[in-house]
């Protein structure tokens, strides 16, 4: 776990957006599979406020502000050494350090094998984010045209529409009344052979086909109305819409194709209980479900919301024979679910993921010799720059050696010094934002390990 949190600190925006999208569509897809048996309502408003955090989320990721979380790095391991050396001879006075300028050619302190030599990268691979978001952009401007197209031809349906009798519109407007819808809306008629459905979010229209009205079965007329207008009384047309243009921004995600359907379906099955209420008897609502069906031989346009969909009408009319009216979500708990919901996702847009800094680094270096009255000499020096360091010593003979290490520094390192002619075991940590080095000149000691 710690790997892949690890790689998170090194990835581009967009694909930590990717990663943030996953995570939420697939807590969302377990939340909708365990939530089918219960109040459709609830997989409404689970997949519209996933819809509204998964435009949050890349719209965080450059915009908001950020919580980081620092993320440990993965410890560098150290190779040991083996090397004899002759007996021990050093002189306990305390010998000034050699510049840092000074380069060394006889002497070398690593705490990690030298890394291998890097191979030339392709030129293109430089270019990934920039080739990704190029193809994103060309493929979403297709199926952006696509829905775009859909309106062309909504709006071409919408203009050979008419004008209904009054009779049809008053009804309309007592079972608006009824379902306490208070938006207004038109009604208008057309001779296609298609299914009803709404249309205009911001100037709704109930569509409705000319054969689907018949004054021997008022209950297909009411049915239709009473369907219809509870879309428009739960704003679904806009979320619908809105689920299809989400589609077009993740069309790479396969997470992602199917959430127009599954809030859709939710819907229907909600709009068909209260159909089904307000005329009384769920058997008959079916069976206007049924000849709606028989009868469909075009459907509406894509950017509508069809009273139909074949697909689904065997669905449908399962639900209706169970009898069970969804009523309204208790108003606490819709609540809670929205003060849990929304700061886990202005949480999971914000986070930004770092890799934990190391000890503090030194701008300054210093460094000197002290020696105890037996075995040991401490260097005290400062860090160079962060996470590394470099020694300069002027041992007895007066030969200078400089001696770098590779890699990080961590509590308790250990590697090899090369000081007067032999390789002594060297210890190091930080205190009080310096780094001590300790050479261990062990006597008797011809085989020091580290």
């Amino acid at each position: 776990m710690n790997e892949i949190l690890q790689s998170l600190t090194e990835t581009s925006p967009i694909l930590l957006i990717l990663f943030k999208a996953t995570l939420l569509l697939g807590l969302a897809w377990g939340l909708h599979f365990g939530l089918v048996r219960a109040n459709p309502r609830w997989r409404v408003l689970l997949w519209r406020g996933t819809m509204i955090g998964l435009l949050f989320i890349p719209a965080a990721e450059f915009l908001s502000p950020k919580i980081l979380v620092p993320i440990e790095p993965p410890p560098i391991e150290t190779t040991s050494l083996q090397t004899s050396a002759p007996p021990p001879n050093f002189n306990q006075s305390p010998v000034p350090i050699a510049p840092m300028s000074t380069p060394s050619t006889k002497s070398t302190l690593s705490t990690t094998p030298p890394p291998p030599p890097q191979s030339k990268s392709i030129p293109w691979r430089n270019h990934l984010q920039e080739i990704a978001l190029g193809l994103w952009t060309l493929i979403a401007i297709v199926f952006a045209g696509r829905r775009l197209q859909s309106l062309s031809r909504l709006r071409a349906i919408l203009k050979q529409t008419e004008t209904p009798p009054e009779s049809l519109n008053q009804l309309g407007h007592e079972v608006a009344k009824h379902l306490n819808c208070k938006r207004s809306f038109l009604i208008r008629l057309t001779l296609e052979k298609m299914s009803p459905f709404l249309a205009s979010i911001l100037s709704p229209k109930l569509i409705i086909p000319k054969p689907a009205l018949s004054e021997e079965r008022p209950t297909d007329t009411l049915g239709i109305l009473a369907h219809e207008i509870a879309h428009l009384k739960s704003n679904d047309l806009f979320w619908t819409a809105l689920s299809k243009w989400v589609t077009v921004l993740y069309w790479f995600h396969p997470l992602a194709w199917k959430i127009p359907a599954a809030h859709s379906s939710a819907c229907e099955q909600i709009c068909d209980s209260t159909a089904a209420a307000y005329v009384g008897n769920s058997d008959a609502y079916s069976q206007t479900l049924a000849r709606s069906a028989l009868a469909l031989m075009d459907l509406a346009p894509n950017q509508g919301l069809p009273m139909i969909r074949s697909s689904e009408i065997s669905k449908r009319l399962k639900n209706l024979r169970s009898g069970k009216v969804w009523g309204a979500l208790r108003k606490r708990w819709v609540a809670s679910s929205l003060v849990l919901g929304i700061p886990l996702l202005a949480l999971l847009g914000s986070l930004a993921f770092v890799e934990a800094k190391a000890e503090p680094a030194l701008s300054a270096l210093t460094g000197f010799w002290e020696t105890d009255w037996r075995d040991d000499r401490t260097i005290s020096l400062g860090i160079q720059e962060e996470g590394r360091f470099r020694l300069s010593l002027l041992p007895q003979g007066g030969e200078r050696y400089a001696d770098s290490g590779r890699g990080r520094l961590e509590p308790g390192g250990k590697g090899l010094a090369f000081v007067d002619e032999r390789l002594l075991p060297i210890e190091w940590k930080v205190e009080d934002e310096r780094l001590l080095l300790t050479l261990h000149f062990g006597r008797g000691s011809s085989d020091p390990k580290v």
